[in-house]
């Protein structure tokens, strides 16, 4: 478990990084990173600073990462603006208020969370998204090609706490998008800009592949999407 996880993350963020910093390179100004958690990229990354990152989270993580981020007095390389928010409420009255321009290019940032959604609400959050995106904006998320089964992740494990870890984590899922990548995206005007998945960035990398990425019928897509006008 440890192994996936680890290989998961890994390979998953430089593909978030890359596509973040070509939409920043190609004019977008404004970053909005959904479920944001402890998300560092306004301070790892070197963004120019006429860029705003929205992070948008619950308050307690938001309250939590911020002590951590006074203790090591860490500096943002661009405007940070954090906004406490349950993403299962009403959301983006927040983001207006807290001065996001919906005229304006955004790189949207929806890191881990699509797996935990329901298809129905993926289908609005990248609605929701797309009425509040300009033309030229981009969309970075990942999801699987179908809802994993407790079976797919124990990879013949037979640890007992590796095998509850599993299952306590399967809990979480719902199914996530339902179609392919293209297809949901262009749902709601969003073009397929990029698209691999994280066993091809292992492979790329040449690091070892968890058994649990090792699987011919479930593929855990990377994915970018830009918004096209009418």
């Amino acid at each position: 478990m440890w192994h996936f996880y680890c290989t998961y993350i890994a390979m998953r963020t430089p593909f978030y990084d890359q596509r973040l910093t070509h939409a920043v390179a190609s004019g977008c100004r404004q970053v909005v990173l959904l479920a944001a958690g402890l998300d560092s990229r306004a301070y790892r990354l070197d963004l120019p600073d006429d860029t705003t990152v929205f992070e948008l989270d619950q308050d307690a993580v938001l309250d939590y990462k911020q002590r951590v981020l006074d203790r090591e007095q860490a500096q943002a390389s661009c405007r940070r603006v954090p906004i406490a928010v349950d993403l299962r409420e009403e959301w983006t009255g927040p983001l207006l208020a807290a001065g996001f321009d919906p005229k304006k290019a955004t790189v949207w940032i929806v890191e881990g969370l699509l797996m935990y959604l329901s298809d129905s609400d993926c289908s609005q959050l990248s609605k929701t998204v797309g009425s509040l995106s300009a033309p030229g904006s981009r969309l970075v998320t990942e999801y699987y090609s179908r809802q994993p089964r407790v079976e797919d992740m124990r990879s013949g494990s037979k640890d007992e706490q590796e095998q509850a870890s599993w299952a306590l984590a399967m809990e979480q899922f719902d199914t996530g998008p339902t179609s392919s990548p293209a297809t949901w995206l262009a749902d709601h005007r969003w073009e397929l800009t990029g698209l691999t998945h994280v066993a091809a960035e292992t492979h790329r990398w040449n690091r070892p592949l968890p058994a649990e990425l090792d699987q011919s019928d479930i593929v855990l897509w990377l994915l970018e999407g830009e918004f096209k006008a009418t």
